[in-house]
């Protein structure tokens, strides 16, 4: 069933509401349930268009779509799937759906290497044990990115 902003919200004193999230079995759900929320969650232009992801139900594939097309599910536990949500033009989940390859030991250390510096300069740490947010920093501005395909 879709649940209202409040709801969600104030899911620690609603059971009720954090079990239809994230127990619902494949198939069960109200297949208008997404569309309900988005409908509460957006604005009249965007909830059309708009999608949900998630994950948690393992599937075969890269994704699944549910509730009418409106849900994305993206739990494979053989593959490393991600997600990459645009913020300059709807989804293209044939486009945007990836499977990144695993990486050995070696290339897994150097990424989290990398992550971690980009990290830091995006916190801007003055104490490397004590990392803090720069205020000047908009976390929700959308700049759209060049594909890295």
């Amino acid at each position: 069933r879709a649940f209202e902003r409040d709801a969600v919200l104030n899911y620690r004193e609603r059971p009720d509401v954090v079990e239809g999230l994230t127990w619902t079995a494949d198939g069960q759900a109200d297949s208008n349930a997404v569309s309900g929320m988005l409908r509460a969650y957006l604005p009249p232009d965007e909830h059309s268009r708009a999608l949900h992801f998630g994950g948690h139900r393992p599937i075969r594939r890269l994704y699944q779509r549910r509730a009418r097309g409106r849900y994305v599910q993206i739990h494979n536990p053989e593959r490393f799937v991600v997600a990459r949500v645009p913020c300059d033009r709807p989804a293209q989940l044939e486009r945007d759906v990836i499977e990144i390859p695993a990486l050995s030991d070696r290339e897994l250390r150097a990424a989290a290497a990398r992550a971690a510096e980009t990290m830091r300069q995006f916190i801007g740490e003055s104490d490397k044990r004590e990392p803090r947010m720069r205020s000047t920093v908009p976390l929700t501005r959308c700049e759209p990115q060049p594909p890295t395909r």
